[in-house]
């Protein structure tokens, strides 16, 4: 407190007194199995395009691989029917705000 110039006497110390219980109601566990993800802005610059079609090749070699995608952004309805016509549903996952 000497290098702040303030006496001892004016600071009082006040905890953290919140208990964080996370809301898990809405969250579905992933499987154990093996899980790909992407994170970021659902733009034409992130190369969603370039994703499914890797995702469509490994999905053909290992069909228990999940490719999963957070994100939001102006290509959200394009990539949800590039995921329906490479029938990728069961697979490729959407997990962002646009849903």
């Amino acid at each position: 407190m000497k290098h702040c110039q303030v006496s001892a006497q004016k600071i009082i110390v006040v905890n953290n007194d919140i208990t964080f219980i996370p809301d898990t109601k809405g969250y579905k566990e992933l499987d154990k199995g093996k899980n790909i993800l992407f994170v970021g802005r659902i733009f034409p610059q992130k190369g969603l395009e370039f994703l499914l079609d890797t995702a469509q090749k490994v999905i053909g070699i290992d069909p228990q691989v999940k490719f999963l995608i957070g994100g939001d952004g102006i290509m959200i309805p394009q990539v949800v029917q590039s995921i329906a016509e490479r029938e990728l549903e069961k697979n490729v996952l959407l997990t962002g705000m646009g849903q």
